[in-house]
């Protein structure tokens, strides 16, 4: 890890938990299933039709959580995704908001190891230098996401795109950060989302 990022270090305090319910289970999922048409997973290799689901459930948790955390409702997540769904083949330009630059990075979790162990990666595609990207996590088992009353979402931090390099993984260029160093979301510039509390361009 470069020098840039050893005197930022997040800890567990400075994780956000969100708990979304059974309401936004469903319209995650709704929402998720709409995804698919003309999207693609840019979270794994391998075959991205099989995982393509599972990355979109995660997804649009974690952006979900982040629309109650920084907005105090789903309804600018819900706005996003009217306007990407009336576009299915268009894609977002890698905002998640409205009117800003947050791009929110959102993952399930898989293994053992803590959530802060994660990176958070962006594809050479997405990548914007003066974005905000924000990583969340999730931990859910595909299978049985219908039955669940309760998911979890853990919002870890943020990092601006100038503050990111380009690596090699996996054989491909992307943007990666590991999720210790990033800032903590309590110190995300308000200019980052106030657009779209005001209605103005960032």
């Amino acid at each position: 890890m470069t020098l840039l990022y050893e005197e930022k270090m997040i800890t567990s305090d400075d994780i956000v938990n969100i708990t979304l319910d059974k309401e936004h289970i469903t319209e995650i999922i709704e929402q998720s299933t709409l995804s698919c048409i003309g999207g693609s997973s840019n979270a794994r290799t391998g075959n991205r039709q099989q995982t393509l689901k599972e990355d979109q459930i995660s997804g649009h948790a974690c952006h979900m959580a982040a629309s109650i955390y920084l907005y105090g409702s789903i309804d600018p997540y819900l706005q996003q995704r009217c306007e990407a769904n009336a576009h299915p083949y268009k894609g977002d330009g890698g905002s998640d908001f409205l009117g800003t630059k947050i791009d929110v990075k959102g993952g399930n979790k898989r293994k053992s190891k803590g959530m802060s162990e994660y990176n958070l990666i962006v594809p050479q595609s997405e990548y914007h230098r003066d974005y905000y990207y924000i990583s969340a996590l999730t931990k859910f088992n595909p299978s049985k996401i219908l039955n669940q009353d309760e998911l979890q979402v853990c919002l870890l931090g943020w990092v601006l795109g100038s503050s990111l390099f380009p690596q090699i993984f996996f054989g491909k260029e992307k943007y990666m950060v590991q999720n210790i160093y990033l800032e903590p979301l309590q110190n995300l510039p308000q200019i980052a989302y106030k657009a779209l509390v005001k209605g103005e361009k960032v």
